[in-house]
């Protein structure tokens, strides 16, 4: 009999919590405490986050990878590749979309903020700032143009 109290409690507070964090997620920004943003964001991005391609009837035009060049000597690793499992492919593809909006042609790389700097930093445990690793888009158009864009962590050029 007390396990199925235990049960009904941990059913209802999962229910709870995910209510509260899918509720974060939709309701505006100046509405929701910033830290408490940050999780629903983590949550809801991942599994329901929909856009206009959903229902898109071609694919798209270009392929978008993160990829991370380590130490010398060793090829470059895509993001999405560091860990199996669609949650993990999934938050790849959208960090490298995040990522791409950052682009500024005349500067010729794109700046990380420091929400996508801290997730790939967590992503990748590599901090370019302080090992010498490079972080790099990888934009596939067509069949053979491929380009590479680097992400750099604050303002200042390399």
């Amino acid at each position: 009999m007390a396990m199925d109290s235990w049960n009904r409690r941990t059913a209802i507070a999962i229910a709870v919590v995910h209510t509260l964090l899918l509720a974060a997620y939709t309701l505006p920004e100046q509405t929701v405490p910033l830290r408490f943003r940050y999780w629903s964001q983590a949550y809801a991005r991942v599994l329901f986050h929909q856009d206009w391609r959903l229902f898109a009837p071609d694919p798209p035009v270009c392929g978008c990878s993160i990829e991370l060049l380590g130490d010398p000597g060793f090829p470059a690793v895509r993001l999405e590749d560091l860990h199996g499992g669609f949650i993990w492919k999934r938050m790849a593809a959208n960090a490298c979309r995040y990522a791409e909006a950052g682009y500024d042609p005349k500067r010729g790389w794109i700046l990380a903020g420091d929400a996508l700097g801290r997730s790939l930093m967590g992503m990748t445990g590599r901090d370019p700032r302080s090992d010498g690793s490079v972080w790099r888009v990888l934009r596939s158009c067509e069949r053979d143009t491929l380009e590479f864009i680097e992400v750099r962590l604050g303002q200042t050029p390399r």
